[in-house]
């Protein structure tokens, strides 16, 4: 029986961290956030548990749910920006199918600022008893904190006293002595609480199930009241200081004296709520301050006794006794990770190999089996190799627009980067035209080389990948190697993984400088394989990059030679600040005071970025343990659940879209070749100046290209299409080669065929991009191609944007909306097809925060 809490949050980071571990402490399995503020920094704490689904309700997700409640409340939809139960009530819409599609049982709706507590250490014992009684919808009451003048950062720390609740059936039901006792100290009974006392739900989700509002459910059965309190509450922690108080009213701005046509206040709620409001308002804090300690708070001792005689207080002093820690929790969320060795061993000998194959597996198995000891024997000694005192940091793209280095020594790159692909098996093991592939590139301006079908596939010959990794020295390019590890049907089972683990070795002997290292995540094996040779690779050199490809690459943090340290070992940070450094948002960094002027040894080479950058690092006393060897295991185990529980937050409409390759792919290709075996020259001409069109874009917003070679590529579909009238295509790789930089776009004019007018353009855009201007004020993370997408991120102020370079037909031919996460992502799919025909131009200035799908018109 599984059993998950819902909550819209805006809370400090410390508050939304222990709700976090004490639902998870106390038996829930699954934790649902969404994060009214985009840019709240607790987000970064709640992604680093596995079991917490995070949602980040940017102005994307916002306008996808006012598009959501549309269809069904327009009212509510007109007010959804500005009320925020009417937000919370969306977000428990679309949590209550996304908790069933993960089979949860039981769902409890409640804000950041309360726990579900029972007097016993565990939650199931109670739902198995509402299970047993056949009860799916239940309304528990609330006990609400009671509020000292005095600062109090820890509400949860310490024992507390709480208001009892005697709401009930829709009156207050205080005994004649407690009305007389509160109406003699100037209490009104009905006021007794300062913001609700209605109790909050939890539904089973085998139940037809309506929201009725933040508090309740409607279900076919009618709710059960759990009217005793002592055993199973939900305990309201509000405004625990005047500055948290003041912050309540700040997020809920100028709201309205009504809710859904009704007053907001009067019978049972204080008018205290919107006196509050208009205080705020005024912009007197010292007047609001005032209402906080005269209205809110009680530091009465002999009142506060009184109140316990007379049964209106109860202490709870068991809620901190509840609590694990947040590693242990971590650690629980990913099913007891066995360590490195155990977990390959576990998943090479659970395959059911063939019987040729038992032979060779066993070998392999013994093979791997000294690899992953050697990996965990030494990783934790590999942390100190890592630090150089000569670290530099560069940026991968510049706030103006261009790249540049956060160092004054000069990177033999350059300072841009234009990305190239070859891809080996369609070389052929001709070592000339390797040669000419990666020359060809070099005269487009392209100086980082992606290398596919590496040695140990499809017959590639292993001094191919050397040669390879010498031409790019040779023409100062860097070298990523992408090790394509998920194809376990064509070879025998993991034989080419010990392969590829040889001649990535060798390559890294030949030239560790210009070496990059690229794992292709597509299948659970494949991630072990990723972590295997990560490990390695730092072993045998231990500043060789590695990059994962997911669904969001991070920004690589260099030495002066161009190589890049290790993602996982990065001593002395959480994933918090791994991620603030990835995005460079120093928002984060800069939040509190610098506790830690000079750290210890093993994170020197954060005091190195700090004295290059002035940024003031957020650390605490919990964030750097007492040994480097703790350190780099915490932080490894961090920074692997960071990556695998991003929760979609930079996806509104789903990483499982992306996943599906549901972007859609341009047909500019396909067009080019139709025109010219049609011998069409108007739609060759067109077809050119799209891709033109769709490159320049590209470059003018700063972004890196992928100009392919191999039997994907534009020159090879073209030539293979139209030999009659293309020659053949290594004359194509000739004609550039002899061409120089002066005279090449001439010399390509003077010819007819496509592919050399095709790339006559691309040429000159790439002229173009050297040279490019201060553009839009954008931030580009990454530009990545997926079955000829084109997929544009634009970053500011930790929002993106989204741009799709293409059309919608894959779109129809390829969606399923049954699979959709949810309604929301069906409505908002729905719409995009029903409005594909319309033509969208790119406006000439790039607005951040929307979307783009770039479509040609016939004229």
């Amino acid at each position: 029986m599984s059993h998950a809490v819902v909550a819209t949050v805006a809370d400090d980071i410390s508050r939304i961290d222990y709700f976090i571990r004490y639902h998870l402490s106390v038996g829930f399995e699954r934790i649902y956030l969404y994060f009214d503020d985009p840019q709240d920094p607790a987000i970064y704490v709640a992604q680093l548990y596995p079991q917490v689904y995070v949602q980040v309700m940017d102005e994307a997700w916002r306008q996808q749910s006012i598009l959501f409640l549309s269809q069904f409340n327009p009212s509510d939809a007109a007010a959804y920006e500005d009320e925020v139960m009417i937000r919370q009530e969306t977000n428990v819409r679309l949590t209550i199918e996304l908790a069933r599609k993960e089979q949860m049982q039981w769902l409890v709706h409640i804000d950041s600022d309360e726990l579900f507590y029972t007097r016993e250490i565990h939650i199931q014992a109670h739902f198995e008893k509402l299970n047993q009684k056949q009860i799916k919808n239940v309304i528990y009451r609330n006990l609400e904190a009671l509020i000292h003048s005095r600062p109090n950062t820890k509400p949860f720390n310490r024992r507390i006293y709480f208001k009892k609740n005697y709401f009930k059936n829709n009156v207050w039901e205080f005994s004649s002595q407690q009305r007389e006792f509160l109406q003699a100290h100037q209490i009104k009974p009905e006021y007794y609480f300062h913001f609700y006392q209605n109790g909050k739900s939890a539904v089973h989700l085998s139940a037809e199930i309506t929201i009725d509002s933040v508090h309740f459910f409607n279900t076919e059965q009618e709710p059960t009241a759990e009217w005793h309190q002592d055993d199973t509450c939900i305990l309201h922690f509000p405004c625990p200081t005047l500055d948290s108080f003041i912050k309540k009213y700040e997020r809920l701005g100028d709201f309205s004296d009504l809710w859904r046509g009704e007053p907001r206040a009067g019978d049972f709620i204080s008018l205290l709520h919107l006196q509050a409001r208009d205080t705020y308002l005024s912009g007197d804090k010292a007047l609001l301050a005032t209402l906080f300690e005269q209205k809110i708070a009680l530091d009465d001792v002999n009142l506060i006794h009184a109140l316990e005689d007379h049964d209106l207080l109860c202490q709870i002093d068991d809620v901190e006794h509840k609590v694990y820690p947040g590693d242990y929790l971590i650690s629980q969320g990913s099913q007891q990770r066995a360590p490195l060795l155990q977990a390959c061993i576990q998943a090479i000998t659970s395959l059911e190999p063939r019987d040729l194959m038992k032979r060779i597996q066993h070998d392999f198995c013994q093979r791997f089996q000294r690899l992953c000891e050697i990996a965990e024997t030494l990783c934790g000694e590999c942390a100190p190799q890592l630090i150089s005192d000569g670290l530099h940091v560069i940026l991968t793209k510049a706030a103006q627009g261009q790249w540049r280095e956060a160092t004054s020594h000069h990177d033999l790159r350059q300072n841009y980067y234009i990305g190239g692909s070859v891809y080996l098996d369609f070389i052929v093991n001709h070592e000339t035209v390797l040669f000419a592939n990666i020359d060809y590139l070099h005269q487009l301006g392209v100086n980082y080389i992606q290398v596919y079908r590496v040695p140990g596939s499809d017959g590639v010959a292993p001094q191919l990948l050397t040669q390879a990794v010498a031409y790019c020295h040779q023409y100062q390019m860097c070298l990523c190697l992408c090790l394509e590890l998920a194809d376990m049907t064509t070879t025998p089972p993991m034989v080419r993984f010990t392969t590829i683990c040889d001649e990535v070795f060798a390559a890294l002997a030949h030239q560790p400088d210009w070496v990059q290292l690229t794992v292709h995540q597509e299948d659970a094996l494949s991630s072990l394989y990723g972590e295997l040779i990560h490990l390695l690779a730092e072993i045998y050199q231990p500043g060789t990059s590695v990059i994962w490809h997911e669904h969001a690459i991070p920004r690589i943090f260099q030495s002066p030679t161009g190589v890049s340290l290790p993602v996982h070992h990065r001593p002395g940070l959480t994933a918090a600040l791994w991620y603030s450094l990835m995005s460079m948002e120093t928002s984060l960094l800069q939040a509190q005071t610098r506790q830690f002027p000079l750290l210890d040894r093993h994170a020197a080479w954060l005091n190195q970025v700090n004295d290059s950058h002035g940024i003031v690092w957020t650390f605490n006393d919990r964030l750097i343990a007492e040994t480097q060897e703790q350190d780099v295991e915490a932080f490894y185990r961090k920074v692997h659940h960071f990556y695998l529980n991003r929760h979609d937050q930079y996806f509104p409409i789903g990483c499982e879209s992306f996943q599906r390759h549901l972007l859609g792919s341009t047909a500019s290709l396909a067009g080019l070749l139709k025109a010219v075996n049609t011998h069409n020259p108007a739609g060759i001409e067109r077809s050119i100046q799209r891709i033109l069109l769709m490159y320049a874009v590209t470059f003018s917003i700063g972004g890196l290209p992928v100009l392919l070679l191999g039997d994907e590529s534009f020159p090879y579909q073209v030539s293979e299409r139209c030999r009659y009238q293309a020659e053949d295509i290594h004359h194509v790789y000739d004609f550039y080669r002899q061409c120089n930089d002066e005279d090449c776009t001439s010399k390509a004019v003077a010819t007819s065929h496509t592919s050399n007018r095709l790339y006559t353009g691309l040429n000159q855009l790439i002229q173009a991009r050297k040279s490019l201007a201060e553009l839009s004020g954008h931030d580009v993370d990454f530009v990545t191609s997926l079955d000829k997408s084109h997929l544009i991120f634009l970053r500011k102020s930790q929002k993106n944007t989204f741009l799709f370079l293409g059309n919608f037909s894959p779109i129809k031919k390829r969606l399923r909306l049954d699979q959709s996460h949810h309604e929301l992502m069906s409505a908002l799919w729905m719409d995009m097809l029903q409005n594909h025909d319309q033509f969208m131009h790119l406006p000439s200035h790039l607005e951040p925060y929307q979307y783009y799908w770039l479509r040609f018109s016939q004229s």
